[in-house]
């Protein structure tokens, strides 16, 4: 979910000192309040997607809001609820209008919705585990090098493909190509 501010402009995120070497960052949208220690003040708020789209645009009633905390004002939270359910509807078009899931894949991700769903209410710290793991898994490359190949040098030098080496050692595509699986780019937003 994303904020506008009276000038239009898109805020960047809000950084938090915590007295320490690091601090802490935030998107989130009710730190926009304007309130000391937080982000400038939000105008409105509007679902935004990574592709460009963006959804709605629902104002806020800074009058009403007056200095509570955004996120404990009712409207603004049913606001921002709404803008959730824009970005659902945008995502289900998406998937609607790509490629298509194999429906083992398809099952597969219902299965562990559901079962992270039911033990988020019998251990919701072993659903944050779960959930951890499998956002990892999200941000790990889901491309898959060739088979390794077998490379044989002969007398002369001559490289030619083989089963199995002879004499020399096995050469994968992952070293053959300087490629290193320990280091990936980051997902898109």
């Amino acid at each position: 979910m994303g904020v506008l501010l009276e000038d239009g402009s898109v805020p960047g995120p809000v950084y938090f000192d915590g007295s320490s070497s690091a601090g802490h960052t935030s998107m989130f949208w009710a730190v926009y309040s304007g309130r000391l220690f937080h982000g400038p003040r939000a105008r409105l708020l509007r679902a935004v997607c990574a592709c460009g789209w963006t959804g709605a645009e629902y104002p806020l009633d800074w009058e009403r809001i007056g200095d509570k905390p955004l996120h404990e004002d009712e409207p603004a939270y049913l606001d921002a609820e709404s803008c959730c359910d824009d970005w659902d509807r945008h995502i289900e078009t998406v998937e609607a209008s790509t490629i298509a899931l194999p429906g083992e894949i398809d099952d597969l991700l219902t299965q562990m919705s559901q079962a992270l769903d039911s033990l988020a209410g019998q251990s919701p710290a072993a659903a944050l585990k779960a959930a951890t793991r499998l956002e990892i898994l999200a941000r790990t490359p889901a491309t898959t090098p060739p088979a390794p190949r077998t490379v044989r040098f002969s007398r002369t030098n001559s490289v030619r493909r083989s089963g199995s080496p002879v004499g020399r050692p096995r050469i994968s595509w992952a070293a053959a190509s300087g490629c290193r699986t320990d280091v990936h780019a980051g997902a898109a937003a």
